[in-house]
């Protein structure tokens, strides 16, 4: 497999965009938390938390695929 050399430009910028994200997480993360040990039994749906979860996961997924897209050159 051939190896790109990646500028220092190239890793702060995704260093930085992946900070960024990490940082997104872990604030969607906590308000998710939130609503789960905070709940109300009438208006908590444990098959929303569920999806909320798993669209974050793809979300998360989908950024971090586009940095090493933009970081290879794709």
């Amino acid at each position: 497999m051939p190896t790109k050399k990646i500028s220092r430009f190239d890793l702060e910028w995704m260093l930085d965009a992946i900070k960024e994200t990490h940082q997104e997480l872990q604030e969607v993360n906590k308000k998710l938390d939130d609503a789960f040990y905070q709940r109300d039994g009438e208006t908590f749906s444990p098959y929303s938390h569920i999806g909320a979860l798993g669209a974050q996961l793809i979300i998360t997924e989908i950024r971090l695929k586009s940095i090493l897209e933009v970081t290879e050159g794709k």
